[in-house]
């Protein structure tokens, strides 16, 4: 069977939290495989397997289960190894490059942030910070207003009368799909 790689790991990373479950319904017990300095979190990858809500969460929520026990190099979602040798294979084969990740890593955190602003609340800030802007907007709330009382005081004008159409004439000769009318 495939085996589904999460993420590597050092080898001393503490074991895996009980009762964490991976891809697949029923999800797939997890499992260490360990190479040298290295080790990998796996599954049984499902057949079949989809990037659908729940895979996806279950494969974060394994990250975010390793990852608060010490630094992971996460794989994406839908990194499947022939088996569970060739995941050994490739941490001894990228052993010094895996190790060197790890190192960088240590006691680092990723956060993903989403920020959102009152546009409003940013241009008040923004004009009370730069008198040129301030100066700026006011010339055009006063141009703005202008223009509106020049649109008010011509009310009585009306656009130009629209120009109906005219029904299109079929054309004179036949589509070839038709069949013409013998003379």
């Amino acid at each position: 069977m495939s085996t589904y790689v999460y993420g590597i790991t050092a080898a001393t990373h503490p074991s895996l939290p009980e009762g964490t479950g991976g891809v697949g319904d029923p999800p797939r017990e997890l499992r260490v495989l360990t190479e040298g300095a290295l080790a990998a979190v796996v599954s049984d990858a499902p057949e079949g397997l989809r990037p659908k809500r729940r895979e996806l969460l279950a494969h974060q929520n394994v990250l975010s289960e390793i990852g608060t026990q010490g630094c992971v190099l996460p794989m994406r979602f839908g990194s499947v190894a022939p088996d569970d040798k060739a995941v050994t294979g490739v941490l001894a084969e990228r052993a010094e490059h895996y190790r060197e990740r790890l190192g960088a890593l240590e006691d680092r955190v990723e956060y993903n942030i989403k920020a959102t602003h009152v546009e409003e609340a940013v241009l008040h800030h923004v004009m009370a910070e730069n008198p040129e802007i301030r100066a700026l907007a006011e010339s055009n709330r006063q141009a703005g207003a202008e223009a509106t009382r020049t649109r008010s005081s011509s009310a009585n004008w009306s656009p130009p009368p629209s120009r109906a159409r005219r029904p299109r004439t079929p054309p004179s000769w036949s589509a070839p799909w038709r069949r013409r009318p013998t003379p």
